[in-house]
C-alpha cells in the first residue's frame, strides 16, 4: 500500500496540538478527552496499529488519528449517515464503512477489512443499548493489549438515551459491572465471565464472548469516557505474594515465609450477596416492574369502586339514570348551539352537562 510520505515526516505532536492546528475535516471531542487520549495513546503511537472508530460524522478524527499514529497500518471509520459515503481521504490507510455498526452486514464488512483491531472507539449513537451491543460485537475483535473506548457516557444519565443515575440498564451501569471482571478470581464461585452480564444480554439482545471478557485486565474512567484494556489470557491474576524486608516489629505473622505464596480463594456460594445472588441491576428492574404493576392495580381497583358505586345508584334509582342521560343529552346539545347562544351561555351549559354525564368517574 502506497503511503503518503508527508505524514511520515511530520514532527510528532500531542493530540491536543493536532486538534488545535487541524485545518481539514471537522472533528468534535470534549476537551478532557484529548488529555486522556494522550495519556493512553502515547505508549502505543509508534506501533503498527489497526484502529476502528464507530461514529465519525465528518471524518476529522480519522485524519487526526492518521497524523498521530504515523505508523498505523489501518484506520477504519463507520457511520450510519449515508452522507459518510462521500468522505474522501488522501491517506490510503483510512477506509469508511457506511451502515449501522450493530447490524450483521455492517459488522461483516468491518471484520472483512481486519480480523483484529488495537484501538476501538465507540462514538456512535450514545444510546445505552447500542453501546452494550457494540461492546458485545467488537470487543472480541480487540487485539491483546488493545484499548476499547466508549465516549460521551454523560448520555447514560439521561432518559432519552436509555439512561439515568439509578437506571439498571444504563451503559455506565454496564461498564461498572465490567470492573467486576477484573477481580473475577475473587468472586468465590466458578462462574463463566459472562454470567454477570445476563441482565444486559436479555435487555438489549447483546451477545458476549466469555473468553474475551475473561481477558479484561483494566477498566478506566474519566469524565464521560471509559477505556477497557484487553490483556492476555490469565493476565489479570493477582499473582503471588511479594514480601520484602526482615524486621517485623508490629505484625510478626508477616514474614519472608509468606513470600511467593498464592491467594487462598474462599467459597462465597452461600453468601446472600455473593456470586449466585440476583444481580443488583436485575433486582432494580424487577422492583421497577413491581411498582408499575402496583400502580396499575391501584388504578383498576379505583375504577372498580367507582363502577360498583354507579351500579348501586342505578339499582336504587332505576329511573334516575334515564333522567340523567336525557338531561345530559339536552344540555350537551345546548352547549353546542354556539351560533344561537353566547359563548358564555354555551360554556355554562357545558359545565352542567358534565355533571350529568353518565360516564363521569368511570
Amino acid at each position: 500500500m502506497k503511503r503518503d510520505t508527508s505524514i511520515e515526516t511530520e514532527p510528532k505532536r500531542y493530540v491536543r496540538d493536532l486538534y488545535a492546528c487541524n485545518k481539514g475535516k471537522i472533528s468534535d471531542k470534549w476537551s478532557s478527552y484529548l488529555d486522556f487520549y494522550e495519556e493512553i495513546f502515547a505508549p502505543r503511537r509508534d506501533r503498527p496499529l489497526r484502529i476502528l472508530e464507530i461514529g465519525i460524522q465528518n471524518g476529522g478524527s480519522l485524519e487526526i488519528w492518521a497524523r498521530y499514529f504515523d505508523k498505523a497500518e489501518q484506520i477504519v471509520g463507520c457511520d450510519i449517515a449515508p452522507a459518510a459515503a462521500k468522505l474522501c481521504f488522501a491517506d490510503p490507510r483510512i477506509q469508511v464503512i457506511v451502515g449501522d455498526a450493530n447490524q450483521p452486514e455492517t459488522f461483516a464488512q468491518i471484520a472483512a477489512l481486519s480480523d483484529r483491531f488495537d484501538i476501538i472507539i465507540d462514538d456512535g449513537s450514545h444510546r445505552s443499548g447500542d453501546i452494550v451491543r457494540s461492546f458485545g460485537l467488537y470487543f472480541p475483535l480487540l487485539a491483546e493489549g488493545g484499548l476499547y473506548i466508549a465516549e460521551d457516557l454523560h448520555c447514560s444519565y439521561w432518559q432519552e438515551f436509555e439512561g439515568g443515575l439509578e437506571a439498571p440498564f444504563a451503559s455506565m451501569t454496564f461498564f461498572k459491572r465490567l470492573a467486576d471482571l477484573v477481580n473475577r478470581e475473587h468472586w468465590g464461585a466458578s462462574l463463566d465471565a459472562d454470567a454477570i452480564l445476563g441482565y444486559f444480554a436479555e435487555t438489549y439482545g447483546a451477545v458476549f464472548d466469555a473468553g474475551a471478557l475473561g481477558r479484561i485486565t483494566e477498566v478506566r474512567f474519566r469524565n464521560s469516557i471509559c477505556a477497557i484494556v484487553k490483556g492476555a489470557a490469565g493476565g489479570n491474576a493477582i499473582g503471588p505474594r511479594v514480601v520484602a524486608g526482615t524486621e517485623t516489629l508490629v505484625e510478626p505473622r508477616v514474614s519472608l515465609a509468606l513470600n511467593g505464596t498464592h491467594f487462598a480463594r474462599t467459597n462465597q456460594t452461600g453468601n446472600p450477596f455473593g456470586p449466585l445472588a440476583p444481580r443488583l441491576e436485575a433486582q432494580a428492574a424487577f422492583s421497577e416492574q413491581v411498582t408499575e404493576l402496583e400502580a396499575r392495580v391501584a388504578l383498576a381497583e379505583d375504577r372498580t369502586k367507582q363502577a360498583q358505586k354507579a351500579l348501586r345508584r342505578a339499582r336504587r334509582y332505576p329511573l334516575a339514570g334515564l333522567r340523567d342521560k336525557l338531561v345530559f343529552k339536552m344540555l350537551r346539545a345546548l352547549a353546542k348551539a354556539s351560533p344561537l347562544l353566547s359563548s358564555r351561555t354555551t360554556a355554562r351549559f357545558g359545565r352542567k352537562a358534565a355533571k350529568y354525564n353518565p360516564d363521569r368517574g368511570l
